[in-house]
């Protein structure tokens, strides 16, 4: 009836539609308050767990004790006395990182004025800082520390029928973990400044609180390979100089032999059982020791062939040191026995196998 009313004075029906949606708009324009701002799980500590860390960018695994081989290293071994050095913290990786995300976040709720636009998620923008001090940084009551590289809210669904009455957020998290020192409780305040396209503004005061896992890395060589060279066993057996000086004797009678009695005058063997020392050979990182130290590091040579001795022994630049990510390095004594070796055409192998065994969780 309406309808053919405004026919008979001239109207069409689409201009009474377009009155009735301008009509609407000014009626529920949007209020002074706007939208409200939720963090969802605020009493939740974001959990990093070890398959979301990676070394140089490489992930690691879910052990909680992990080991890491550098291949073959190979040296030559000139004095028994000079140890020989191997740097493992050399081919440890340099940096830890860690991501981690989750989509629960944050809940836009838009009142009525913003529903009825049909606003979406393309009308609001959300920006998270990190405060501090220092800035972008999250720290533990130990004093250890993460460095936030990016924090960002991520879109993840809307809810309502209809136009949106929740758009919700989850995030992205990159972290540097170089200073982590202990599992739990690195906190830091944020802020989540929420921006929609009516121009409100609105910022939410939150704190984070990440929990880190504990895990032991250590960093060894796969396979070395020691060359002992001629002035390394000269030096066992030969005086300074290989100068024995000279032998005087008395001829007595041409029927008998002149006896110099070498074993007199020749040094003797100083010993038979040298000791090689690997130096920085093995090498070890933690996180969530809680800033104590490496209870114990100990090695055990072992499965040894003629040439090398069965021998145990403390890694002492290890042993007792912090426990923190901040890799710490040793040495590793091994015991040859020249006895037992058999030489073949003047040159002769041995082998062995390290155990090297580190507690710090």
């Amino acid at each position: 009836m309406l309808s053919s009313t405004l026919r008979s004075l001239g109207f069409k029906p689409l201009a009474l539609v377009i009155c009735f949606l301008v009509a609407a708009q000014t009626l529920f324009a949007p209020s002074a308050e706007g939208f409200q701002l939720t963090r969802l799980n605020a009493n939740r500590a974001i959990r990093i767990t070890r398959s979301e860390l990676a070394q140089d960018g490489v992930t690691l695994r879910r052990r909680r004790e992990q080991t890491f081989s550098s291949g073959l290293s190979t040296a030559d071994l000139v004095s028994f006395t000079t140890p020989l050095e191997f740097s493992i913290d050399g081919q440890a990786p340099v940096s830890m990182t860690a991501s981690s995300n989750d989509d629960r976040f944050l809940r836009i709720r838009l009142n009525g004025a913003e529903r009825a636009q049909c606003l979406t998620q393309a009308d609001f923008q959300v920006d998270v800082a990190v405060g501090g001090p220092p800035t972008n940084t999250l720290t533990s009551a130990d004093g250890g520390a993460l460095q936030v590289f990016a924090l960002d809210a991520v879109f993840d669904r809307a809810r309502g029928r209809g136009c949106p009455r929740d758009l919700i957020y989850g995030y992205t998290l990159d972290l540097g973990v170089d200073d982590a020192t202990s599992d739990d409780g690195y906190r830091g305040d944020i802020d989540i400044t929420v921006t929609d396209s009516n121009g409100n503004v609105q910022v939410l005061a939150t704190q984070i609180e990440v929990d880190m896992p504990s895990v032991l890395l250590l960093y060894h060589f796969a396979q070395i390979d020691i060359n002992v060279l001629a002035a390394a066993m000269t030096e066992l057996v030969a005086p300074a100089g290989g100068d024995l000086g000279t032998a005087s004797v008395n001829l007595v009678s041409m029927a008998l032999p002149v006896d110099a009695d070498i074993a007199s005058v020749a040094p003797p063997v100083s010993t038979l059982t040298p000791t090689v020392t690997l130096q920085n050979v093995v090498g070890a990182r933690a996180i969530g020791c809680g800033g104590g130290i490496y209870a114990e590091a100990s090695f055990d040579v072992s499965n040894t062939t003629g040439g090398i001795l069965p021998s145990t022994g403390t890694i002492n630049d290890i042993q007792g040191q912090p426990c923190n990510f901040n890799l710490v390095s040793g040495d590793v004594q091994v015991q040859l026995d020249l006895n037992a070796a058999t030489f073949n055409g003047g040159t002769a192998q041995a082998s062995a196998q390290i155990q090297v065994t580190i507690t710090g969780l």
